[in-house]
């Protein structure tokens, strides 16, 4: 990660936004942007998991893109979330694995 905490944080606060269109998924996808939240997810005392968490949940409701978070390995990353005591990573963790087993359903 280059330059300050500070800018880390501005870049994932804008990623959160922009990851609420859907449009600008797939660039994110392409661009490695699931390998950048594997690492941030990874760093357990990072304050910006929730956003990662966000945005990981943004692309696993996507039908198109939701197989990518089992490509880059982002699953194994995230079962540790799930045992988060912050109950927004639960929530959207939990969130995440069951459009993932939804989709592995059908």
């Amino acid at each position: 990660a280059t330059g300050a905490p500070g800018s880390q944080r501005c870049a994932m606060i804008t990623l959160h936004k922009l990851s609420a269109v859907h449009a600008t998924l797939p660039q994110f996808v392409d661009n490695g942007g699931l390998e950048e939240l594997n690492k941030v997810l990874a760093d357990e005392g990072s304050s910006l998991c929730a956003y990662a968490i966000g945005i990981l949940h943004q692309i696993a409701s996507n039908n198109d893109l939701r197989a990518s978070i089992v490509s880059a390995g982002s699953v194994p990353i995230l079962l540790p979330c799930l045992g988060r005591e912050e109950s927004c990573l639960q929530e959207s963790a939990a969130g995440i694995v069951q459009f993932l087993a939804a989709s592995e359903a059908r």
